[in-house]
């Protein structure tokens, strides 16, 4: 399954980021996955190009 930008509505991919059950991050900091930075960076990417916002991601996929 391919996640883009495009793949949910800003507020799904704002939960999607949000703290999971007991407290762990949905997508967990790790080297893995990015910094602490990274992560923020792709969520401000994602969030601001979701399929319901002002500007959405229309290239690619």
């Amino acid at each position: 399954m391919e996640l883009t930008p495009l793949s949910k509505t800003q507020a799904q991919w704002k939960k999607f980021f949000e703290a999971a059950k007991h407290g762990k991050p949905a997508v967990p900091i790790t080297p893995k996955f990015g910094t602490t930075e990274q992560i923020l960076d792709i969520k401000t990417f994602l969030v601001n190009h979701a399929s319901d916002s002002p500007q959405p991601e229309t290239c690619g996929g």
